[in-house]
Protein backbone atom coordinates (compact mmCIF):
# COMPACT_ATOMS: atom_id res chain seq x y z
CA UNK A 1 0.00 0.00 0.00
CA UNK A 2 1.38 2.78 -0.62
CA UNK A 3 1.52 5.96 2.13
CA UNK A 4 3.08 9.39 2.17
CA UNK A 5 3.53 10.83 5.12
CA UNK A 6 2.15 14.21 7.22
CA UNK A 7 4.77 14.90 9.18
CA UNK A 8 8.89 14.28 8.27
CA UNK A 9 12.19 14.93 10.30
CA UNK A 10 15.64 14.52 8.12
CA UNK A 11 18.95 14.94 9.76
CA UNK A 12 22.30 16.23 7.65
CA UNK A 13 20.36 18.59 5.54
CA UNK A 14 23.01 20.73 4.54
CA UNK A 15 24.00 19.47 1.22
CA UNK A 16 24.20 15.81 -0.42
CA UNK A 17 21.81 13.70 0.24
CA UNK A 18 19.92 15.35 2.85
CA UNK A 19 20.07 18.30 1.38
CA UNK A 20 17.70 16.67 -1.94
CA UNK A 21 15.82 14.80 0.33
CA UNK A 22 13.99 18.02 1.95
CA UNK A 23 13.75 19.34 -2.21
CA UNK A 24 12.03 16.16 -3.32
CA UNK A 25 9.54 15.63 -0.22
CA UNK A 26 8.76 19.63 -0.19
CA UNK A 27 8.20 19.33 -4.07
CA UNK A 28 6.29 16.18 -4.47
CA UNK A 29 5.03 14.64 -1.79
CA UNK A 30 1.07 15.69 -0.75
CA UNK A 31 -0.10 15.85 1.78
CA UNK A 32 2.97 17.21 3.86
CA UNK A 33 2.21 19.31 7.04
CA UNK A 34 5.60 19.83 8.15
CA UNK A 35 9.01 18.80 7.51
CA UNK A 36 12.06 19.42 10.06
CA UNK A 37 15.14 19.91 8.38
CA UNK A 38 18.11 19.39 10.93
CA UNK A 39 21.54 20.48 10.19
CA UNK A 40 24.45 21.55 11.70
CA UNK A 41 24.80 24.72 11.30
CA UNK A 42 21.58 26.10 9.97
CA UNK A 43 22.76 29.86 9.42
CA UNK A 44 25.42 28.72 6.85
CA UNK A 45 23.35 26.49 5.30
CA UNK A 46 22.40 28.49 2.35
CA UNK A 47 20.94 26.17 -0.20
CA UNK A 48 18.60 24.60 2.99
CA UNK A 49 18.03 28.43 3.80
CA UNK A 50 16.98 28.74 0.21
CA UNK A 51 14.62 26.13 0.30
CA UNK A 52 12.69 26.98 3.29
CA UNK A 53 12.03 30.14 2.10
CA UNK A 54 10.34 28.59 -1.17
CA UNK A 55 8.21 26.31 1.18
CA UNK A 56 8.14 28.30 3.99
CA UNK A 57 4.88 26.55 5.10
CA UNK A 58 6.49 23.17 5.27
CA UNK A 59 9.93 23.38 5.91
CA UNK A 60 11.11 24.13 9.30
CA UNK A 61 14.89 24.31 9.63
CA UNK A 62 16.41 23.39 13.29
CA UNK A 63 19.67 23.00 14.39
CA UNK A 64 20.89 19.34 15.56
CA UNK A 65 24.14 18.39 16.19
CA UNK A 66 23.55 14.25 15.86
CA UNK A 67 26.58 13.80 18.20
CA UNK A 68 25.41 15.89 21.15
CA UNK A 69 22.78 14.16 23.32
CA UNK A 70 22.04 17.42 24.62
CA UNK A 71 21.44 19.06 20.98
CA UNK A 72 19.37 16.38 20.49
CA UNK A 73 17.31 16.48 23.66
CA UNK A 74 16.15 20.23 22.72
CA UNK A 75 15.50 19.60 19.22
CA UNK A 76 13.06 17.40 19.99
CA UNK A 77 11.53 19.61 22.69
CA UNK A 78 11.15 22.00 19.74
CA UNK A 79 9.90 19.67 17.51
CA UNK A 80 7.35 18.60 20.21
CA UNK A 81 6.11 22.39 20.35
CA UNK A 82 5.42 22.58 16.85
CA UNK A 83 3.27 19.38 16.11
CA UNK A 84 0.87 19.54 19.18
CA UNK A 85 -1.12 16.30 19.51
CA UNK A 86 -0.61 14.58 15.72
CA UNK A 87 3.05 13.30 16.34
CA UNK A 88 5.69 12.79 14.32
CA UNK A 89 5.31 9.84 11.35
CA UNK A 90 8.71 9.94 9.83
CA UNK A 91 12.46 10.06 10.87
CA UNK A 92 14.81 10.15 8.53
CA UNK A 93 18.52 9.56 10.35
CA UNK A 94 20.52 10.41 7.34
CA UNK A 95 23.25 12.41 8.88
CA UNK A 96 26.99 10.60 9.05
CA UNK A 97 30.74 11.46 8.62
CA UNK A 98 33.09 8.44 6.69
CA UNK A 99 36.83 7.97 7.92
CA UNK A 100 38.92 6.85 4.62
CA UNK A 101 41.60 4.37 6.44
CA UNK A 102 41.92 0.80 6.28
CA UNK A 103 42.28 -1.66 9.95
CA UNK A 104 46.17 -0.77 10.25
CA UNK A 105 45.78 3.21 9.83
CA UNK A 106 42.44 3.49 11.87
CA UNK A 107 42.96 5.18 15.02
CA UNK A 108 40.79 4.88 18.39
CA UNK A 109 39.65 8.73 17.65
CA UNK A 110 38.59 7.80 14.43
CA UNK A 111 36.76 4.64 15.08
CA UNK A 112 34.90 7.17 18.07
CA UNK A 113 33.75 9.70 16.21
CA UNK A 114 31.95 7.53 13.73
CA UNK A 115 30.27 5.66 16.20
CA UNK A 116 29.25 8.42 18.16
CA UNK A 117 27.93 10.18 15.16
CA UNK A 118 26.63 7.15 13.01
CA UNK A 119 25.71 4.75 15.68
CA UNK A 120 25.06 6.57 18.76
CA UNK A 121 23.59 9.79 17.57
CA UNK A 122 20.55 7.59 15.80
CA UNK A 123 19.73 5.56 18.79
CA UNK A 124 19.72 8.42 20.94
CA UNK A 125 17.33 10.29 18.39
CA UNK A 126 14.93 7.39 18.32
CA UNK A 127 14.91 7.60 22.29
CA UNK A 128 14.01 11.61 22.22
CA UNK A 129 11.57 11.15 19.66
CA UNK A 130 9.75 8.28 21.13
CA UNK A 131 6.97 10.11 22.42
CA UNK A 132 6.19 11.74 19.22
CA UNK A 133 6.63 9.08 17.25
CA UNK A 134 4.25 6.81 19.51
CA UNK A 135 1.36 9.73 19.32
CA UNK A 136 1.45 9.65 15.43
CA UNK A 137 1.08 6.30 15.86
CA UNK A 138 -2.40 6.23 18.15
CA UNK A 139 -3.20 9.38 16.11
CA UNK A 140 -3.32 7.54 12.72
CA UNK A 141 -5.81 5.22 13.36
CA UNK A 142 -4.58 3.27 10.48
CA UNK A 143 -3.61 -1.19 11.08
CA UNK A 144 0.23 -2.14 10.17
CA UNK A 145 3.18 -0.22 9.70
CA UNK A 146 3.90 2.46 7.18
CA UNK A 147 6.03 5.60 6.96
CA UNK A 148 2.81 7.83 6.71
CA UNK A 149 1.61 6.09 10.20
CA UNK A 150 4.95 6.12 12.38
CA UNK A 151 8.33 5.09 11.09
CA UNK A 152 11.88 5.38 11.52
CA UNK A 153 14.13 4.63 8.47
CA UNK A 154 18.08 4.50 9.43
CA UNK A 155 20.51 5.27 6.40
CA UNK A 156 22.78 2.71 6.23
CA UNK A 157 25.01 1.29 3.58
CA UNK A 158 26.16 -1.98 1.83
CA UNK A 159 29.56 -1.36 2.83
CA UNK A 160 28.15 -2.71 6.62
CA UNK A 161 27.43 -6.24 5.14
CA UNK A 162 29.55 -9.27 6.26
CA UNK A 163 28.64 -10.80 3.06
CA UNK A 164 29.09 -7.88 0.72
CA UNK A 165 32.75 -6.53 1.65
CA UNK A 166 33.69 -4.72 -1.48
CA UNK A 167 37.08 -3.99 0.83
CA UNK A 168 39.52 -2.51 -1.46
CA UNK A 169 38.06 -0.31 -2.99
CA UNK A 170 36.39 0.99 0.22
CA UNK A 171 38.34 -0.17 3.01
CA UNK A 172 36.71 2.66 5.42
CA UNK A 173 36.91 0.56 8.57
CA UNK A 174 35.35 3.43 10.89
CA UNK A 175 32.24 4.03 8.71
CA UNK A 176 32.09 0.23 8.07
CA UNK A 177 31.85 -0.45 11.33
CA UNK A 178 29.43 1.85 12.75
CA UNK A 179 26.61 1.35 10.17
CA UNK A 180 27.31 -2.65 10.70
CA UNK A 181 26.27 -1.35 14.41
CA UNK A 182 23.62 1.14 13.33
CA UNK A 183 22.05 -2.06 11.76
CA UNK A 184 22.05 -4.23 15.14
CA UNK A 185 20.57 -1.31 17.12
CA UNK A 186 17.50 -0.85 14.59
CA UNK A 187 16.98 -4.52 14.49
CA UNK A 188 17.17 -4.23 18.81
CA UNK A 189 14.57 -1.41 18.32
CA UNK A 190 12.18 -2.89 15.66
CA UNK A 191 11.95 -5.77 18.15
CA UNK A 192 11.22 -3.49 20.86
CA UNK A 193 8.49 -1.22 19.04
CA UNK A 194 6.79 -3.70 17.26
CA UNK A 195 3.73 -3.89 19.39
CA UNK A 196 3.38 -0.05 18.92
CA UNK A 197 2.93 -0.66 15.27
CA UNK A 198 6.26 2.13 14.84
CA UNK A 199 8.00 0.92 11.81
CA UNK A 200 11.88 0.25 12.37
CA UNK A 201 13.86 -0.01 8.57
CA UNK A 202 17.30 0.83 7.19
CA UNK A 203 17.89 1.79 4.02
CA UNK A 204 20.83 2.04 1.41
CA UNK A 205 21.31 4.96 -0.86
CA UNK A 206 23.26 3.41 -3.33
CA UNK A 207 26.78 4.73 -4.27
CA UNK A 208 25.85 7.94 -4.77
CA UNK A 209 28.39 10.40 -6.55
CA UNK A 210 28.59 12.79 -3.41
CA UNK A 211 31.17 14.40 -1.50
CA UNK A 212 31.04 10.90 0.84
CA UNK A 213 30.51 8.47 -1.73
CA UNK A 214 33.35 10.54 -4.49
CA UNK A 215 33.45 11.52 -7.74
CA UNK A 216 33.19 7.46 -9.00
CA UNK A 217 29.45 6.89 -7.60
CA UNK A 218 27.45 4.77 -9.99
CA UNK A 219 24.39 7.05 -9.50
CA UNK A 220 23.33 10.65 -8.74
CA UNK A 221 21.86 12.17 -5.97
CA UNK A 222 18.45 12.45 -8.03
CA UNK A 223 18.12 9.40 -8.65
CA UNK A 224 18.86 7.69 -5.05
CA UNK A 225 16.90 10.15 -3.43
CA UNK A 226 13.68 9.39 -6.20
CA UNK A 227 14.49 5.91 -5.73
CA UNK A 228 14.28 5.90 -1.35
CA UNK A 229 11.48 8.29 -1.53
CA UNK A 230 9.34 5.97 -3.78
CA UNK A 231 10.20 3.03 -1.36
CA UNK A 232 9.46 4.79 1.76
CA UNK A 233 6.07 5.56 0.35
CA UNK A 234 5.23 1.61 -0.06
CA UNK A 235 7.40 0.69 3.21
CA UNK A 236 4.85 -2.09 5.21
CA UNK A 237 5.60 -4.74 7.88
CA UNK A 238 7.73 -6.58 5.58
CA UNK A 239 10.25 -3.98 6.06
CA UNK A 240 10.40 -4.09 9.51
CA UNK A 241 14.07 -4.10 10.88
CA UNK A 242 15.14 -5.00 7.13
CA UNK A 243 18.16 -2.96 5.41
CA UNK A 244 17.34 -2.72 1.72
CA UNK A 245 18.24 -0.66 -1.06
CA UNK A 246 17.16 2.09 -2.89
CA UNK A 247 15.36 -0.47 -5.21
CA UNK A 248 13.79 -2.49 -2.95
CA UNK A 249 16.10 -5.33 -2.81
CA UNK A 250 17.18 -7.02 0.37
CA UNK A 251 20.97 -6.82 1.38
CA UNK A 252 22.35 -9.39 4.19
CA UNK A 253 24.35 -7.98 6.33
Amino acid sequence: MSSKPFSVLITGTSRGLGLEMVKQFAETQRPLSMLFACCLDPANSEELQALAKKHPDIIKVLRMDVADPDSIKQAAAQVGSLLGQSGLNLIINNAAIAVYSPFLKSSVEDMLNCYKTNTVGPMCIMQEFLPHLQAAAKHSGMPGMSCRKAAVVNISSNLSSNEIVLYDKLPMVPYRASKAALNMITSCASLELQKEEILCSLLHPGWVRTKMGGSDGEIDVEESIHGMIQLMNSMTDKHHGELVNYKGQTIPW
